[in-house]
C-alpha cells in the first residue's frame, strides 16, 4: 500500500531499474509501460494532486480505503450498518479523486466491492466515475442499472444531498432509484 509520494517514486524508481537492465539483457520487453497505484489510504488523497503529475492511472481500492477513512474493521459484525460507503463523508472523499484526476488527465477507475453494488455504482457514477471493476457474479445487475439510470439526473440529485450530516445517504438513494425506475435489485 502505497502512502504518499516518496513511497510511489520509490516504487516506480525501482520498477524503472529493474525495466532498463531486462532491456539491457536484451531480453524482450513492451514498447511502453503505464505506472500507477492503488488508492487505498487517505494520506494518499492530500498529495494526490502531486502524485498524478507521476502516474499514468489511479484505481481506488474502495474495501481498503472505506476501512482506512473510518479506522474501522470492516470485518467486525458488531461494526455491520455503523459505517457506510455511501456516507456523505466518504462519497465527498470519491468525489475529490475523481475530480483531481480528471483535471489532470489520469485515468480513475474504481475497484472492491463498492463498484459491484448496483446502488453503490450508481453514486460513484453520480459522482463521475466512469471505469468500474465490478465481479462476474455483479456484472449484470451493474450493466441493467447503468442501461435504466441518467447519469445527469443522478449527478445533480447526489450534488443536492452530499452536505447532509445523516450517517448514511443509502435511503435517499434506494429512494431516488426507485422514484425513477433505477434498476439496483
Amino acid at each position: 500500500m502505497i502512502s504518499d509520494l516518496d513511497e510511489f517514486l520509490e516504487a516506480k524508481e525501482t520498477f524503472m531499474y529493474a525495466y532498463e537492465r531486462e532491456k539491457k539483457e536484451g531480453k524482450p520487453l513492451p514498447k511502453k509501460v503505464h505506472l500507477g497505484l492503488m488508492i487505498e489510504v487517505p494520506s494518499v488523497v492530500f498529495q494526490l494532486r502531486e502524485i498524478l503529475k507521476h502516474c499514468d492511472f489511479i484505481s481506488i481500492g474502495t474495501n481498503d480505503l472505506y476501512q482506512f477513512f473510518f479506522a474501522c474493521d470492516r470485518g467486525n459484525s458488531r461494526l455491520n450498518g455503523r459505517y457506510d460507503v455511501l456516507s456523505a463523508p466518504f462519497l465527498n472523499l470519491m468525489k475529490k479523486i475523481i475530480k483531481e484526476a480528471n483535471e489532470a488527465g489520469v485515468l480513475c477507475s474504481v475497484c472492491g466491492e463498492m463498484a459491484s453494488n448496483p446502488l453503490d455504482a450508481m453514486a460513484l457514477i453520480g459522482l463521475g466515475f466512469r471505469n468500474l471493476s465490478v465481479s462476474s457474479a455483479s456484472y449484470g445487475k451493474v450493466k441493467a442499472m447503468i442501461r435504466s439510470m441518467s447519469v445527469k439526473g443522478v449527478e445533480d440529485y447526489l450534488n443536492n444531498i452530499l452536505s447532509s450530516s445523516r450517517r448514511t445517504l443509502r435511503p435517499q438513494l434506494k429512494a431516488y432509484a426507485f422514484d425513477h425506475g433505477i434498476e439496483i435489485y
